[in-house]
């Protein structure tokens, strides 16, 4: 499990930060044990808000097999504040995941893909989206029922600032004025 911490950010290192959030324990997972436990150790901390991405197929599953739907259903109930996926490919089948899992998740809905699909290039793993590509697929995120986006692997602050600057730009924008 990776968990962090958070409680500010910088915008000009592509950070950007809800106000209305409370101090936040973020944890990406794989198995669904892992999260109810977490869970549990983050209601005895007083953490505030629990949020849970998982490493998700494509198709939905989690790595174990398991149906997501279901698993993000119970951790809700159990009290997590957003759930949700990463490191999926960003692709055009995005969207449909995600509002495959918003009939599961009543709350706030995480989506943080990959920049594309992963190659090897003399050597190095590099990934197909450029930055203006991935933030082109923002809006679709939002309009198929995300609530928190951002990236995953192969994303770098400037395919999260470009990102902020499609979805803070007008005519977007302006429908959640």
């Amino acid at each position: 499990a990776y968990m962090e911490g958070e409680r500010s950010a910088d915008p000009e290192k592509g950070q950007f930060y809800n106000p209305h959030m409370v101090d936040r324990l973020a944890c990406v997972e794989q198995l669904a044990q892992e999260a109810e436990a977490i869970l549990c150790a983050a209601e005895m901390e007083c953490a505030g808000a629990a949020m849970y991405s998982f490493t998700m197929m494509a198709d939905g599953s989690l790595f174990s097999g398991a149906e997501a739907g279901p698993v993000l259903q119970s951790l809700e109930e159990a009290g997590a504040a957003a759930l949700g996926f990463n490191c999926v490919s960003m692709d055009m089948m995005t969207p449909y995941l995600v509002a495959k899992l918003r009939r599961s998740v009543k709350g706030p809905l995480i989506c943080k893909p990959n920049a594309g699909l992963p190659r090897l290039e003399n050597g190095k793993t590099v990934f197909s989206m450029t930055p203006v590509d991935f933030a082109g697929c923002a809006s679709l995120l939002i309009d198929s029922g995300a609530s928190v986006i951002g990236g995953c692997c192969g994303t770098t602050p400037e395919h999260i600032a470009k990102m902020y600057a499609v979805l803070t730009a007008e005519p977007f924008a302006q429908r959640f004025r």
